[in-house]
C-alpha cells in the first residue's frame, strides 16, 4: 500500500498543468464571441447550468493508521455549475461532500474539482471530474475523535440521463431531472478512498440568445 500511495502521490501534479491547460482552453471556446454565421441549433443543453445532487453511497477508507475498514454508507450532496461548449460538450466545477458510517467510524468526504459533461447519445452522458478533496475521519465510540483529516487528490466519473421535464421557449435552454450512477476514488498519503453510489440531480440550463439560434424566419422576428 505505501508504494501505492508513493505512484499515487505523482498524480495531483501531473494533473494541475493538464487541467489548467484545459480549462484555460474551455475558457477560450466558452467566450468566443458569437458570430451569425456560426448559430446552433436550438437544443436544451445550450448555455449555462446550475445544478444540485442528492445521492446514496457506500464508501471503502484506508488509513496508515487502521488500514482497510469496513464498508461505509451515507448520504451526500453536490452543486454543479458551468457552460456548454458544444451541442454535446459542458465544462464546469462541482462542489459537494458525503457523510458515510460504519459501525466503529464516522467520516466526512469532500470535493471540489472541474467536470466536463459530454452527451454521448441522445441525453445519456458520461462527466469525469478531476479535482481536489478533503477526508475527515473519526471514531464514534471515542466521542467522535478524530483520527486523521487529510487532503487529497479526486477522480471521478457519472453516468446519467437528462429527463427534461421543461424546455424554453425555441428549444433552448430548460428543466431537468436526471438520475445517475458514480464511480471515485481519492488518494493522499494517508488515506485512500475507493466510492461508489446512485443518486438524482436537478439542473436548470439558460439557453442561448435568440440571435445565436438557428430559427425559421418567422420566429427569429417575433
Amino acid at each position: 500500500m505505501k508504494h501505492l500511495n508513493a505512484i499515487f502521490s505523482d498524480i495531483p501534479f501531473r494533473f494541475r498543468l493538464s487541467l489548467l491547460l484545459f480549462v484555460l482552453a474551455g475558457a477560450l471556446l466558452a467566450s468566443g464571441p458569437a458570430r451569425a454565421d456560426l448559430l446552433s441549433k436550438p437544443n436544451p443543453m445550450q448555455g449555462y447550468y446550475f445544478g444540485i445532487g442528492a445521492t446514496g453511497s457506500m464508501a471503502g477508507l484506508h488509513t496508515d493508521k487502521t488500514g482497510w475498514l469496513s464498508p461505509f454508507f451515507g448520504p451526500g450532496g453536490s452543486f454543479h455549475v458551468g457552460q456548454g461548449i458544444t451541442e454535446n460538450l459542458a465544462l464546469g466545477v462541482s462542489l459537494g461532500t458525503v457523510y458515510t458510517l460504519n459501525s466503529n467510524y464516522a467520516a466526512v468526504i469532500g470535493h471540489f474539482g472541474i467536470e466536463l459533461k459530454w452527451r454521448f447519445s441522445g441525453n445519456l452522458f458520461v462527466r469525469p471530474l478531476i479535482g481536489f478533496g478533503l477526508g475527515d475521519l473519526s471514531r464514534r465510540k471515542s466521542r467522535l475523535k478524530k483520527i486523521i483529516p487529510a487532503v487529497t487528490g479526486t477522480y471521478s466519473a457519472a453516468f446519467g440521463y437528462d429527463h427534461f421535464i421543461e424546455v424554453r421557449r425555441w428549444g433552448s435552454g430548460g428543466f431537468a431531472v436526471t438520475p445517475i450512477v458514480w464511480f471515485g476514488a481519492k488518494n493522499g498519503t494517508s488515506l485512500t478512498v475507493l466510492q461508489g453510489g446512485i443518486g438524482v440531480e436537478i439542473t436548470w440550463w439558460t439557453g442561448l440568445p435568440k440571435n445565436q439560434l438557428q430559427l425559421p424566419l418567422d420566429a427569429a422576428y417575433e
